[in-house]
């Protein structure tokens, strides 16, 4: 258990390092990018602030590259060094409103994942996501939080449902290897 000053980025950046998986935190203020930028090489953008400009230029001077979760329908940022995400931004959002099509055919790089289901993950990938974001939340997150129904539980370390997560995905890339 933490303690309330203390804060769990450094932590969950390390298990990330550790699993070999990419440590991103959303920044949703110019001085977020200050906090993250130490930590992560790329900035990350949600998808309720992917259309402000302001906060996408700061982020994209701190970091080596951007990721930005958008929403079907929404302005698509267009830049060498800017992945985008399909989101659908309902919690926890339908598995139906996410466009597989729209991995196939290049729209997005990946998926912003608000189903909060450990097996979506090899869904995505199995779909072509280069890149896949899946919230995960810490064992004193209050039931009040908007990110609290579709993110995976963290209790119990080490993150049963975040590694189950991760094994699904892992399956998939092994499956695509073993057709080359």
């Amino acid at each position: 258990r933490r303690r309330d000053d203390e804060n769990p980025v450094p932590t969950l950046k390390a298990m990330c390092d550790e699993a070999g998986i990419e440590f991103m935190c959303s920044q949703y203020l110019a001085v977020d990018c200050d906090v993250i930028a130490g930590l992560a090489t790329r900035g990350k953008i949600s998808a309720f602030e992917s259309g402000d400009d302001e906060l996408i230029s700061c982020a994209r001077a701190r970091f080596e590259s951007l990721v930005v979760s958008v929403n079907l329908g929404k302005r698509i940022p267009q830049a060498d060094d800017v992945w985008t995400l399909q989101c659908v931004s309902e919690y926890p959002a339908p598995r139906h409103k996410y466009r597989l099509s729209k991995l196939r055919d290049g729209t997005f790089h990946g998926v912003s994942d608000h189903c909060g289901d450990p097996t979506t993950g090899q869904l995505w990938r199995a779909a072509g996501a280069r890149m896949i974001e899946v919230h995960m939340r810490l064992h004193d997150t209050p039931e009040d939080n908007p990110d609290y129904r579709h993110s995976l539980r963290a209790e119990g370390v080490p993150y049963p449902e975040l590694q189950a997560y991760i094994a699904n995905v892992r399956e998939v890339e092994k499956m695509e290897r073993s057709r080359r």
